[in-house]
């Protein structure tokens, strides 16, 4: 980067990575909210929220310290193993237990945080979801996935409140536009047609308990097959269980 205004003046050469730590070292240090009740409050800990640097910040300083971490493992645990992470969210595969990798004693070391450095800690989520990804491991070793949904098998008293009743005032478009929005997952999300009959199923359940009217929903059903040309949309205008 040049700084310098005038025609013909001398540019000085400016060091690219002090300067990125000014604006990080300025923006950790003036993070300030204003409450509901006119009150000004300066974060004291963590990175801002609410920052656009925030996100970056995190996974800059997460990539490194797994980067240290890769460090102290050998070859062959590290052919074991196969991890993927998004912002903050870790999904670890393991080789099965034999007589010469300890999987137990590597998940326990992961799990107490010998990766992430204090004050970071991780927390144990189920080993079948990631995300709004529901994950399964069928006989021949590889993974099945369709859209999450914790209102699956109970969509007239859903566990998780998330979309407008049709009888609400927001406007149709918007209520239509988030339907065809959750079949567009539905359909990137499904490996297999067993996945997404379950998924698109529990999804139009979903929105039938809280007052979408068939018609409707079947137009939507016609919108996202423009979009995606996924047949089994089609076949699932025909499915009498929702």
């Amino acid at each position: 980067m040049l700084v310098g205004t005038r025609r013909g003046s001398v540019g000085t050469r400016v060091d690219k990575f002090s300067t990125m730590l000014e604006v990080i070292d300025f923006d950790l240090d003036n993070c300030y909210v204003i409450t509901y009740d006119g009150r000004l409050l300066k974060q004291a800990r963590g990175i801002p929220m609410g920052s656009a640097l925030s996100p970056p910040l995190a996974i800059g300083t997460l990539a490194w310290m797994e980067h240290e971490w890769m460090q102290t493992l050998e070859d062959d645990a590290k052919a074991r193993f196969r991890m993927k992470r998004y912002m903050d969210d870790v999904i670890t595969v393991t080789a099965k237990d034999d007589s010469a990798w300890d999987v137990d004693r590597f998940r326990e070391d992961f799990r107490r945080s010998e990766c992430y450095w204090a004050p970071l800690k991780l927390e144990a989520a189920d080993n079948a979801h990631f995300l709004e990804t529901a994950l399964e491991l069928d006989a021949n070793g590889g993974f099945r996935t369709r859209l999450k949904n914790v209102n699956e098998g109970c969509e007239r008293e859903p566990r998780v409140w998330r979309y407008h009743r049709w009888d609400s005032f927001t406007c149709a478009k918007m209520k239509e536009g988030i339907v065809v929005g959750c079949l567009l997952k539905v359909s990137a999300m499904a490996s297999d047609d067993e996945g997404f009959a379950l998924s698109v199923t529990s999804k139009l359940r979903e929105f039938m308990a809280l007052g979408y009217p068939a018609h409707v929903l079947n137009g939507v059903i016609g919108r996202a097959f423009a979009r995606t040309k996924d047949e089994r949309l089609l076949r699932a205008r025909q499915c009498s269980q929702w």
